[in-house]
């Protein structure tokens, strides 16, 4: 087994109809969706109904490195366990225009920005809500906004959208190893009766 088919029994197993992925992953999804067309053909029945791909997949950069997925670059990845400082530290560090431009991000009281090719701004695009987005956009675009400023306000909202998770994540490991065990216990009972009809 390889990854491309361990990806494509945890799509096709349970019978998903839509896979969120992020762009890098839609390849895999393309062989899962061949493989289900493949095997219902070869049957003579649906047996895995072909999942849908996500009209418009996302990419997220990282902060610090190519431009690629974060996780290509441990020092441009924020970790769901990063502490605020921790995450204001990868922000403001944050490389700002896209490896792929050949031009410099100008900082205020210069040249209006091009948010369009900023890394920086692509990531607000994605944690931010819409009315940030736009203020950032028109902030960069008038060089009135600063790049520190832009970075500091990324970090904060990063920090504001990690903070259940980590107080969830707290929870669940101050419940002991027992709690745990028992939820994997459960996710494998249910997902054994979703997948034994299609074996």
């Amino acid at each position: 087994f390889t990854y491309p088919v361990l990806m494509a029994a945890d799509i096709l197993g349970p019978g998903a109809n839509i896979v969120p992925v992020g762009e890098d992953q839609h390849p895999h999804v393309e062989f899962a969706r061949e493989l289900a067309r493949r095997f219902n053909r070869h049957v003579g029945e649906e047996i895995f109904p072909v999942p849908e791909l996500m009209e418009q997949a996302i990419r997220v950069p990282g902060l610090i490195g190519d431009g690629n997925m974060g996780k290509s670059e441990p020092k441009g990845t924020v970790n769901l366990s990063d502490d605020a400082t921790t995450v204001r530290g990868k922000c403001l560090r944050a490389h700002k225009k896209l490896p792929v431009v050949d031009a410099v991000e100008p900082r205020a009281g210069d040249e209006p920005g091009n948010p369009e090719i900023c890394r920086v701004f692509r990531v607000h695009a994605l944690v931010g809500d819409a009315t940030e987005e736009v203020e950032i956009n028109q902030g960069c675009r008038a060089g009135t906004l600063r790049c520190g400023d832009c970075k500091s306000r990324l970090a904060g909202t990063i920090t504001a959208m990690l903070a259940p998770l980590q107080k969830a994540y707290v929870e669940v490991a101050e419940s002991g190893d027992v709690y745990i065990d028992e939820i994997l216990r459960d996710g494998g009972r249910r997902a054994r009766a979703m997948i034994a009809p299609r074996v």
